[in-house]
């Protein structure tokens, strides 16, 4: 298949999705299944300051085991701070 030809045929392809019925082009739009966003924060985890690192880590509350560490100095989002 020559170039000419594959660029046409993707056009095609794209226009079929794009196109209304009066053939003006509209944006795709992703569908709203439900906004998946948490509410509140994550349950059974905590952070704390680390001084030493100058990091926030983060701690699952039942065990007292460490999980995670940030690699930027900014906390985790959504996790409650220890004090």
């Amino acid at each position: 298949m020559s170039g000419k030809a594959q660029i046409s045929r993707i056009s095609n392809y794209n226009d079929s999705f794009l196109s209304k019925e009066g053939g003006d082009n509209i944006m795709a739009v992703n569908k709203p299944y439900g906004d998946g966003a948490r509410k509140g924060a994550v349950r059974d985890r905590s952070q704390v300051f680390n001084p030493h690192t100058d990091r926030f880590v983060k701690r699952d509350r039942d065990t007292g085991q460490f999980i995670d560490m940030k690699s930027d100095k900014k906390p985790f989002k959504g996790v409650s701070k220890e004090d």
